[in-house]
């Protein structure tokens, strides 16, 4: 399984292009699920689907993560 991570740090980026073009961009990279979260990048501890997607990875599976500089 292919998965994708996408993350914007607010609200307000989450209604406008940012995350549109994050999953276009993951997606096009060969990602077969995605998952998005909006929080803010100071912690690594408060990405609740970040780390459920972690635990989920297999031998074999790949993540993508969309970082493409703007």
């Amino acid at each position: 399984m292919k998965y994708g991570y996408i993350r914007v740090s607010s609200k307000s980026q989450e209604q406008n292009t940012s995350l549109t073009q994050q999953r276009a961009d993951v997606i096009a990279a060969g990602a077969e699920m995605v998952v998005e979260e909006v929080c803010s990048g100071g912690t690594v501890a408060n990405r609740p689907m970040f780390s459920e997607m972690i635990a989920k990875l297999r031998a074999g599976d790949e993540l993508i993560i969309n970082a493409k500089a703007v």
